[in-house]
């Protein structure tokens, strides 16, 4: 597959569901603090996020799929843009990056009065079916509404460098390759292992496959080491199949 006929797309989990959002709208992911009130009702709309003091509308993605609703409160969200609008969406679990080859993209039948529907596009990644969140036609929906972000430009940035994705270690600020990331991981446990030491802080288990976790701090020497046993983790893609994380503080978002 050519690199550079390859598009990039954040694939998130909702419910059993798999969707992925291209990179050039996919702005951020934040953890969920408390919801707030709309002051415009929409049944589309679960309420809004405080995000760095501007209040950002999140769209209830099961409203549009079949995908049932979960009964917890949800801890996770990634926000979308389109042109100068931003819009929220509550996830389940953030799987990962992929680039994928536009051959490999196939398309549903459109309806029989040739509307365009919201998720025509999927794809296969990891044995599964992800369905393309057609982020342009959701923000025009009647009942939608968004917010403006604050860098109008980074959409336009986005087409001509390589997204990366930001997290905090140890009041440190890294960044990766987004393409070269496996999965952003919420909070949980590391286990102490066999293999736990120096850097190497144990294991984690993620969708049945155990991933080393190593300390970012110890190997990079930026920044203080946490003494907490639990933590988000950046897992990351090598050669020849591999994937190892990282215990990091807070992943930030994914931007140019």
């Amino acid at each position: 597959m050519s690199k550079l006929r390859s598009i990039q797309f954040g694939v998130v989990q909702i419910g059993p569901m798999r969707f992925a959002i291209s990179i050039a709208h996919l702005a951020e992911v934040f953890h969920i603090q408390q919801a707030q009130e709309l002051p415009q009702k929409s049944g589309l709309l679960r309420g809004g996020i405080d995000l760095r003091g501007r209040l950002i509308p999140v769209l209830d993605l099961h409203s549009l799929t079949t995908s049932a609703q979960n009964d917890g409160a949800p801890e996770l969200g990634v926000v979308v843009e389109d042109d100068s609008r931003q819009l929220a969406i509550y996830v389940d679990d953030v799987v990962g990056i992929c680039a994928i080859d536009p051959d490999e993209i196939h398309e549903m039948s459109r309806y029989a009065d040739g509307c365009e529907g919201l998720f025509d596009r999927h794809f296969q990644f990891e044995g599964n079916y992800t369905s393309i969140i057609e982020v342009d036609r959701i923000m025009g929906m009647k009942g939608v509404f968004s917010a403006a972000p604050r860098k109008a430009t980074r959409i336009a940035a986005t087409a001509t460098h390589a997204p990366v994705l930001t997290f905090i270690a140890g009041d440190a600020l890294f960044s990766v390759p987004a393409v070269e990331v496996y999965a952003a991981i919420p909070k949980r446990p590391i286990e102490q292992s066999a293999i736990t030491m120096g850097p190497v802080l144990g294991e984690i288990t993620y969708h049945g496959r155990r991933i080393p976790v190593l300390c970012p701090i110890q190997i990079l020497g930026l920044g203080t080491a946490s003494k907490s046993n639990s933590s988000e983790v950046v897992a990351l893609r090598f050669p020849g199949n591999a994937v190892l994380g990282f215990a990091v503080d807070a992943i930030q978002e994914i931007g140019a």
